[in-house]
Protein backbone atom coordinates (compact mmCIF):
# COMPACT_ATOMS: atom_id res chain seq x y z
CA UNK A 1 0.00 0.00 0.00
CA UNK A 2 2.91 2.16 0.75
CA UNK A 3 4.84 1.30 -2.30
CA UNK A 4 1.37 2.05 -4.43
CA UNK A 5 1.25 5.76 -2.86
CA UNK A 6 4.91 6.66 -3.05
CA UNK A 7 4.27 5.51 -6.96
CA UNK A 8 1.25 7.54 -6.96
CA UNK A 9 2.98 10.62 -5.48
CA UNK A 10 5.59 10.40 -8.20
CA UNK A 11 3.11 10.70 -11.34
CA UNK A 12 1.40 13.63 -9.48
CA UNK A 13 4.44 15.92 -8.75
CA UNK A 14 5.23 15.28 -12.39
CA UNK A 15 2.04 16.51 -13.54
CA UNK A 16 1.88 19.03 -11.22
CA UNK A 17 4.74 20.03 -8.65
CA UNK A 18 2.89 22.42 -7.04
CA UNK A 19 2.31 20.46 -3.88
CA UNK A 20 5.78 19.57 -3.61
CA UNK A 21 6.71 22.99 -3.75
CA UNK A 22 4.59 24.44 -1.38
CA UNK A 23 5.70 21.28 1.28
CA UNK A 24 9.25 22.53 0.76
CA UNK A 25 8.73 25.78 1.67
CA UNK A 26 6.56 24.58 4.53
CA UNK A 27 8.84 21.85 5.92
CA UNK A 28 12.34 22.81 5.27
CA UNK A 29 12.76 25.98 7.46
CA UNK A 30 12.21 23.24 10.17
CA UNK A 31 14.02 20.75 9.02
CA UNK A 32 16.93 23.13 9.07
CA UNK A 33 16.56 24.77 12.47
CA UNK A 34 16.66 20.75 14.17
CA UNK A 35 19.40 20.23 11.87
CA UNK A 36 21.13 22.87 12.51
CA UNK A 37 21.36 22.61 16.68
CA UNK A 38 22.07 18.52 15.32
CA UNK A 39 25.28 19.63 13.43
CA UNK A 40 26.16 22.82 15.92
CA UNK A 41 26.38 20.42 19.37
CA UNK A 42 27.61 17.33 17.64
CA UNK A 43 30.08 18.68 15.15
CA UNK A 44 31.00 22.12 17.08
CA UNK A 45 29.21 24.63 14.95
CA UNK A 46 28.61 25.05 10.85
CA UNK A 47 25.57 26.31 9.84
CA UNK A 48 22.94 25.08 6.90
CA UNK A 49 21.19 27.75 6.91
CA UNK A 50 22.85 29.90 3.44
CA UNK A 51 22.02 26.87 0.60
CA UNK A 52 18.54 26.47 1.99
CA UNK A 53 17.90 30.41 1.78
CA UNK A 54 19.01 29.88 -1.70
CA UNK A 55 17.21 26.53 -2.38
CA UNK A 56 13.85 28.15 -0.60
CA UNK A 57 14.65 31.56 -2.96
CA UNK A 58 14.31 29.70 -5.77
CA UNK A 59 10.96 27.59 -5.06
CA UNK A 60 9.85 31.03 -4.35
CA UNK A 61 10.97 32.78 -7.81
CA UNK A 62 9.30 29.74 -9.37
CA UNK A 63 5.95 30.70 -8.15
CA UNK A 64 6.16 33.89 -10.30
CA UNK A 65 7.19 32.61 -13.11
CA UNK A 66 3.64 30.89 -13.14
CA UNK A 67 1.62 33.66 -12.26
CA UNK A 68 -0.57 34.61 -15.34
CA UNK A 69 -1.83 31.43 -14.87
CA UNK A 70 -3.65 32.26 -11.34
CA UNK A 71 -6.97 33.66 -10.49
CA UNK A 72 -7.15 37.89 -10.61
CA UNK A 73 -7.49 37.66 -6.34
CA UNK A 74 -4.26 36.27 -6.08
CA UNK A 75 -2.42 38.59 -7.79
CA UNK A 76 -4.00 41.91 -6.50
CA UNK A 77 -3.20 40.64 -3.38
CA UNK A 78 0.44 39.67 -3.67
CA UNK A 79 1.22 43.03 -5.66
CA UNK A 80 -0.71 44.82 -3.01
CA UNK A 81 0.86 43.22 -0.65
CA UNK A 82 4.80 43.75 -1.90
CA UNK A 83 3.43 47.25 -2.46
CA UNK A 84 2.80 47.86 1.23
CA UNK A 85 5.90 46.25 2.02
CA UNK A 86 8.13 48.74 -0.07
CA UNK A 87 6.06 51.26 1.10
CA UNK A 88 6.83 51.11 4.44
CA UNK A 89 10.66 50.87 3.91
CA UNK A 90 10.03 54.21 2.50
CA UNK A 91 7.76 55.94 4.70
CA UNK A 92 9.72 54.41 8.05
CA UNK A 93 13.57 54.59 7.04
CA UNK A 94 14.35 53.39 10.74
CA UNK A 95 13.04 50.30 10.14
CA UNK A 96 15.37 49.82 7.46
CA UNK A 97 17.50 46.98 9.62
CA UNK A 98 14.63 44.64 9.75
CA UNK A 99 13.06 45.17 6.76
CA UNK A 100 15.99 44.88 4.47
CA UNK A 101 19.11 43.95 6.74
CA UNK A 102 22.23 44.20 5.61
CA UNK A 103 23.43 40.75 5.61
CA UNK A 104 20.39 40.21 2.99
CA UNK A 105 19.70 37.65 5.01
CA UNK A 106 15.51 36.54 4.36
CA UNK A 107 14.91 35.12 7.67
CA UNK A 108 16.04 38.76 9.25
CA UNK A 109 14.83 40.80 6.36
CA UNK A 110 10.69 41.33 6.32
CA UNK A 111 10.63 42.73 2.68
CA UNK A 112 12.87 39.29 1.66
CA UNK A 113 10.85 36.81 3.44
CA UNK A 114 7.14 38.50 1.90
CA UNK A 115 8.99 38.69 -1.37
CA UNK A 116 10.41 35.02 -1.72
CA UNK A 117 8.59 32.78 0.58
CA UNK A 118 5.29 34.14 2.14
CA UNK A 119 3.69 35.51 -1.38
CA UNK A 120 4.72 31.99 -3.18
CA UNK A 121 3.33 30.28 -0.54
CA UNK A 122 0.20 31.84 -0.96
CA UNK A 123 0.66 31.68 -4.72
CA UNK A 124 0.74 27.80 -4.08
CA UNK A 125 -1.15 26.94 -1.90
CA UNK A 126 -4.16 28.66 -3.73
CA UNK A 127 -3.66 26.91 -7.20
CA UNK A 128 -3.68 23.06 -5.16
CA UNK A 129 -6.33 21.05 -6.72
CA UNK A 130 -5.52 17.71 -4.99
CA UNK A 131 -5.65 17.95 -1.54
CA UNK A 132 -4.86 14.12 -0.46
CA UNK A 133 -1.48 14.33 -2.37
CA UNK A 134 -0.25 17.99 -0.21
CA UNK A 135 -1.58 16.13 2.75
CA UNK A 136 0.67 12.99 1.98
CA UNK A 137 3.72 14.99 1.05
CA UNK A 138 3.60 17.26 4.29
CA UNK A 139 3.08 13.48 6.02
CA UNK A 140 6.24 12.35 4.66
CA UNK A 141 8.05 15.46 5.59
CA UNK A 142 7.01 15.32 8.72
CA UNK A 143 8.32 12.01 10.21
CA UNK A 144 12.09 13.25 9.68
CA UNK A 145 11.05 16.88 11.25
CA UNK A 146 10.01 14.84 14.48
CA UNK A 147 13.40 12.96 14.32
CA UNK A 148 15.46 15.74 13.87
CA UNK A 149 13.64 17.52 16.57
CA UNK A 150 13.74 14.39 19.34
CA UNK A 151 17.42 14.10 18.32
CA UNK A 152 18.27 17.70 18.83
CA UNK A 153 16.71 17.67 22.21
CA UNK A 154 18.35 14.54 23.40
CA UNK A 155 21.53 16.11 22.51
CA UNK A 156 21.37 19.56 24.14
CA UNK A 157 19.59 18.28 27.65
CA UNK A 158 20.18 14.97 28.44
CA UNK A 159 23.93 14.46 26.90
CA UNK A 160 25.09 18.14 26.98
CA UNK A 161 22.56 18.87 29.87
CA UNK A 162 22.01 22.51 28.95
CA UNK A 163 18.27 23.17 28.95
CA UNK A 164 18.72 26.83 28.40
CA UNK A 165 20.16 25.68 24.69
CA UNK A 166 17.02 25.14 23.64
CA UNK A 167 14.46 27.88 22.02
CA UNK A 168 11.40 26.71 23.62
CA UNK A 169 9.26 28.94 21.55
CA UNK A 170 11.03 28.42 18.23
CA UNK A 171 11.37 24.73 19.04
CA UNK A 172 7.45 23.66 19.91
CA UNK A 173 6.26 25.67 17.21
CA UNK A 174 8.53 24.37 14.29
CA UNK A 175 6.48 21.35 15.40
CA UNK A 176 2.91 22.38 15.51
CA UNK A 177 2.37 21.76 11.54
CA UNK A 178 4.27 17.96 11.87
CA UNK A 179 1.68 17.52 14.84
CA UNK A 180 -1.21 18.38 12.80
CA UNK A 181 -0.36 16.68 9.51
CA UNK A 182 0.04 13.64 11.56
CA UNK A 183 -3.19 13.45 13.07
CA UNK A 184 -4.59 14.84 10.12
CA UNK A 185 -2.93 12.02 7.93
CA UNK A 186 -4.11 9.79 10.37
CA UNK A 187 -7.75 10.67 10.45
CA UNK A 188 -7.89 10.22 7.11
CA UNK A 189 -6.07 7.50 6.45
CA UNK A 190 -6.88 5.73 9.81
CA UNK A 191 -2.77 5.59 9.80
CA UNK A 192 -1.89 4.49 13.52
CA UNK A 193 1.69 4.76 13.10
CA UNK A 194 0.33 8.62 12.36
CA UNK A 195 -1.34 8.90 15.41
CA UNK A 196 1.58 7.57 17.20
CA UNK A 197 3.94 10.04 15.70
CA UNK A 198 1.51 12.35 16.44
CA UNK A 199 0.59 11.68 20.04
CA UNK A 200 4.38 11.94 20.59
CA UNK A 201 4.78 14.93 19.16
CA UNK A 202 2.39 16.65 21.09
CA UNK A 203 4.27 14.94 24.50
CA UNK A 204 7.38 16.98 22.87
CA UNK A 205 5.32 20.30 22.82
CA UNK A 206 4.08 19.60 26.22
CA UNK A 207 7.42 19.35 27.65
CA UNK A 208 9.83 21.00 25.72
CA UNK A 209 8.08 23.86 23.94
CA UNK A 210 5.81 26.83 24.70
CA UNK A 211 2.03 27.37 26.38
CA UNK A 212 1.41 29.25 23.45
CA UNK A 213 2.45 25.84 21.18
CA UNK A 214 0.39 23.59 23.43
CA UNK A 215 -3.19 25.72 23.65
CA UNK A 216 -3.30 25.51 20.16
CA UNK A 217 -2.28 22.18 19.77
CA UNK A 218 -5.47 21.54 21.81
CA UNK A 219 -7.77 23.72 20.00
CA UNK A 220 -6.31 21.78 16.89
CA UNK A 221 -7.93 18.44 18.62
CA UNK A 222 -10.45 20.30 19.80
CA UNK A 223 -11.50 21.33 16.19
CA UNK A 224 -10.71 18.24 14.69
CA UNK A 225 -13.03 16.17 17.28
CA UNK A 226 -15.91 18.50 16.74
CA UNK A 227 -15.74 17.65 12.73
CA UNK A 228 -15.28 13.66 13.63
CA UNK A 229 -17.78 14.34 15.57
CA UNK A 230 -20.49 15.56 12.80
CA UNK A 231 -19.65 12.85 10.28
CA UNK A 232 -19.71 9.88 12.88
CA UNK A 233 -21.84 10.04 15.83
CA UNK A 234 -20.87 7.01 17.78
CA UNK A 235 -17.47 7.93 17.43
CA UNK A 236 -18.09 11.38 19.07
CA UNK A 237 -19.91 9.82 22.03
CA UNK A 238 -16.75 7.69 22.48
CA UNK A 239 -14.39 9.94 22.33
CA UNK A 240 -15.83 12.09 24.66
CA UNK A 241 -16.85 9.81 27.09
CA UNK A 242 -13.14 8.86 27.13
CA UNK A 243 -12.04 12.36 27.38
CA UNK A 244 -14.14 13.31 30.21
CA UNK A 245 -12.71 10.28 32.13
CA UNK A 246 -9.36 11.49 31.51
CA UNK A 247 -10.04 14.94 32.39
CA UNK A 248 -11.89 13.85 35.31
CA UNK A 249 -8.21 11.58 36.49
CA UNK A 250 -6.09 14.17 35.34
CA UNK A 251 -8.07 16.95 37.44
CA UNK A 252 -8.20 15.19 40.90
CA UNK A 253 -4.52 14.52 41.06
CA UNK A 254 -3.33 17.33 38.69
CA UNK A 255 -0.27 18.43 40.91
CA UNK A 256 0.73 15.30 41.93
CA UNK A 257 1.19 14.34 37.76
CA UNK A 258 3.02 17.89 37.43
CA UNK A 259 5.15 17.38 40.39
CA UNK A 260 5.92 13.33 39.32
CA UNK A 261 6.89 14.55 35.81
CA UNK A 262 9.42 17.72 36.56
CA UNK A 263 10.67 15.57 39.31
CA UNK A 264 11.84 12.71 36.27
CA UNK A 265 12.85 16.09 33.91
CA UNK A 266 15.38 17.23 37.34
CA UNK A 267 16.87 14.02 37.57
CA UNK A 268 18.16 14.30 33.98
CA UNK A 269 19.00 17.98 34.62
CA UNK A 270 16.38 18.89 32.42
CA UNK A 271 13.31 21.30 33.13
CA UNK A 272 9.93 22.12 31.01
CA UNK A 273 8.88 25.82 30.62
CA UNK A 274 5.23 24.71 30.20
CA UNK A 275 5.23 22.55 32.84
CA UNK A 276 6.82 25.02 35.41
CA UNK A 277 4.40 27.83 34.77
CA UNK A 278 1.54 25.72 35.47
CA UNK A 279 3.34 24.89 38.67
CA UNK A 280 3.74 28.54 39.47
CA UNK A 281 -0.06 29.09 38.52
CA UNK A 282 1.89 31.88 36.25
CA UNK A 283 0.47 29.74 32.95
CA UNK A 284 -1.97 32.71 31.99
CA UNK A 285 -0.47 35.47 32.39
CA UNK A 286 0.47 37.76 29.98
CA UNK A 287 4.60 38.08 30.13
CA UNK A 288 4.49 41.71 29.17
CA UNK A 289 2.37 41.55 26.07
CA UNK A 290 -0.41 43.60 27.85
CA UNK A 291 2.65 46.47 28.01
CA UNK A 292 2.89 45.64 24.28
CA UNK A 293 -1.19 46.29 23.98
CA UNK A 294 -1.11 49.54 25.87
CA UNK A 295 1.23 50.98 23.43
CA UNK A 296 -0.46 50.54 20.12
CA UNK A 297 -3.70 51.85 21.71
CA UNK A 298 -1.78 54.77 23.06
CA UNK A 299 -0.34 55.13 19.55
CA UNK A 300 -3.50 54.74 17.95
CA UNK A 301 -5.21 57.31 19.79
CA UNK A 302 -2.76 59.57 18.31
CA UNK A 303 -3.23 58.12 14.74
CA UNK A 304 -6.17 56.55 14.37
CA UNK A 305 -5.65 55.26 10.80
CA UNK A 306 -2.70 53.19 11.26
CA UNK A 307 1.17 53.38 10.38
CA UNK A 308 1.52 51.23 7.29
CA UNK A 309 2.61 47.42 6.96
CA UNK A 310 5.07 46.97 9.65
CA UNK A 311 3.55 49.62 11.76
CA UNK A 312 3.58 48.00 14.80
CA UNK A 313 7.75 47.40 15.00
CA UNK A 314 7.65 51.10 14.38
CA UNK A 315 5.44 52.23 17.16
CA UNK A 316 6.75 49.39 19.58
CA UNK A 317 10.57 50.49 18.46
CA UNK A 318 9.90 54.44 19.42
CA UNK A 319 8.07 53.43 22.94
CA UNK A 320 10.83 50.91 24.35
CA UNK A 321 13.92 52.07 22.03
CA UNK A 322 14.79 48.84 20.85
CA UNK A 323 14.21 47.19 17.56
CA UNK A 324 14.35 43.88 16.98
CA UNK A 325 12.85 41.08 14.72
CA UNK A 326 10.69 39.99 17.99
CA UNK A 327 9.16 44.09 18.19
CA UNK A 328 6.23 42.92 17.08
CA UNK A 329 2.31 43.79 18.73
CA UNK A 330 1.86 39.41 19.42
CA UNK A 331 -1.52 39.65 18.46
CA UNK A 332 -3.20 39.48 15.54
CA UNK A 333 -5.59 41.43 16.43
CA UNK A 334 -3.63 44.92 17.73
CA UNK A 335 -1.08 44.33 14.63
CA UNK A 336 -3.65 44.74 12.17
CA UNK A 337 -5.28 47.43 13.81
CA UNK A 338 -1.72 49.05 14.58
CA UNK A 339 -1.19 48.86 10.65
CA UNK A 340 -4.12 49.59 8.97
CA UNK A 341 -5.71 51.80 11.47
CA UNK A 342 -8.94 51.00 13.62
CA UNK A 343 -11.46 51.00 11.02
CA UNK A 344 -9.67 48.73 8.26
CA UNK A 345 -7.67 46.56 10.86
CA UNK A 346 -10.63 45.07 12.83
CA UNK A 347 -12.39 44.92 9.10
CA UNK A 348 -9.62 42.95 7.84
CA UNK A 349 -9.91 40.85 10.93
CA UNK A 350 -13.31 40.31 10.68
CA UNK A 351 -12.74 39.22 6.83
CA UNK A 352 -10.00 36.85 7.96
CA UNK A 353 -12.33 35.16 10.18
CA UNK A 354 -15.33 34.45 8.21
CA UNK A 355 -12.82 33.13 5.56
CA UNK A 356 -11.71 30.75 8.23
CA UNK A 357 -15.50 29.82 9.06
CA UNK A 358 -16.54 29.42 5.31
CA UNK A 359 -13.27 26.60 5.25
CA UNK A 360 -14.28 24.74 8.37
CA UNK A 361 -17.91 24.66 6.73
CA UNK A 362 -16.74 22.80 3.47
CA UNK A 363 -18.22 19.25 3.24
CA UNK A 364 -14.73 17.75 1.67
CA UNK A 365 -13.02 16.08 4.44
CA UNK A 366 -9.68 15.98 3.02
CA UNK A 367 -9.76 19.86 2.62
CA UNK A 368 -10.51 20.82 5.99
CA UNK A 369 -8.22 18.04 7.77
CA UNK A 370 -5.33 20.24 5.08
CA UNK A 371 -6.81 23.15 6.36
CA UNK A 372 -6.81 22.45 10.27
CA UNK A 373 -2.96 21.74 10.02
CA UNK A 374 -2.58 24.93 8.90
CA UNK A 375 -4.42 26.68 11.61
CA UNK A 376 -2.19 26.59 14.86
CA UNK A 377 0.90 27.99 12.86
CA UNK A 378 -0.66 29.90 10.13
CA UNK A 379 -3.87 32.00 12.80
CA UNK A 380 -3.92 30.83 16.36
CA UNK A 381 -0.36 31.41 17.53
CA UNK A 382 -1.04 34.76 16.86
CA UNK A 383 -2.78 35.30 19.68
CA UNK A 384 0.66 33.88 21.54
CA UNK A 385 3.61 34.89 19.94
CA UNK A 386 4.94 35.91 16.61
CA UNK A 387 3.50 37.92 13.75
CA UNK A 388 1.39 36.53 10.83
CA UNK A 389 3.22 38.73 8.13
CA UNK A 390 6.38 36.46 8.47
CA UNK A 391 4.85 33.53 8.68
CA UNK A 392 4.95 30.96 5.77
CA UNK A 393 1.79 28.84 7.56
CA UNK A 394 0.08 32.30 7.23
CA UNK A 395 0.57 33.11 3.62
CA UNK A 396 0.14 29.29 2.64
CA UNK A 397 -3.49 29.16 4.51
CA UNK A 398 -4.66 32.30 3.24
CA UNK A 399 -3.71 30.94 -0.34
CA UNK A 400 -5.68 27.91 0.85
CA UNK A 401 -8.87 29.70 1.96
CA UNK A 402 -8.80 31.86 -1.09
CA UNK A 403 -8.05 28.19 -3.10
CA UNK A 404 -11.54 27.49 -2.38
CA UNK A 405 -13.47 30.70 -3.01
CA UNK A 406 -11.89 30.70 -6.76
CA UNK A 407 -13.44 27.29 -7.31
CA UNK A 408 -16.61 28.18 -5.14
CA UNK A 409 -17.12 24.82 -3.55
CA UNK A 410 -18.91 23.87 -0.43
Amino acid sequence: MAKQELLNLRHSIKQDPTPFFLGLLLAIPCLNYYFNIIIQVGFSGGSTSTPIYILLALIGVYSYARISRYNRAVIIISVTVILCVWATFVIHPSLSPILLSSDLNPLNSALLYIVLYGVPAMIYASTIRDWEIQLYILYLLAIPIVFLSLLAYYLVVFRLRIYQGIEYMTFSYNLLMSFCVCNAYGIIKKNKTAFIIGLLTFIVILIAGARGALVSALIFYILVFLKVFKRNITLGILISIGACLLVFLVSTSFNSILDSVSGVLSKNSASSHTLSMMMDGEFFSTSGRDELVGAIRESLQNNPFGFGMFGDRYVLSRKFGVLSTSSYAHNIFWELSCDFGIILGPLLFVIIAIMLIRSYKIKNVVFVMLFLSLIPNGFLKFFFSSSFLISLDFWALLGLMLNKFISNEK
